[in-house]
């Protein structure tokens, strides 16, 4: 090697070795404590009831007589299996 090489080598370690440090300084001042704050998480919590209520009155007013609410999966399979009784079917029917 020549010794315009061994410079240019040299030079090109330090800078890897400088960026490393420059980067891990970086990491370290960037990355935050992971536990939420619980007087944030208590706020969230209480405007988005908040807003879901909002909701709820909002499309009650815009529909009016429409006050029954949605079925999850499991009441829906319910109500559809106690149809079928009453209609006088089986619960197989379902499926």
């Amino acid at each position: 090697m020549t010794e315009f090489e061994i410079i240019f080598v040299v030079f090109g370690i330090g800078a890897c070795i400088v960026g490393a440090i420059q980067v891990t300084i970086a990491y370290r001042s960037s990355i935050r404590d992971v536990e939420p704050d619980p007087e944030r998480v208590r706020r969230f919590v209480e405007r988005g009831m908040e807003l879901r209520r909002q909701a709820l009155e909002k499309s009650r007013a815009t529909k009016p007589g429409h006050t029954h609410r949605m079925l999850n999966a499991f009441e829906a399979v319910a109500m559809h299996e106690l149809l079928l009784e009453r209609r006088g079917g089986s619960a197989g029917e379902l499926r």
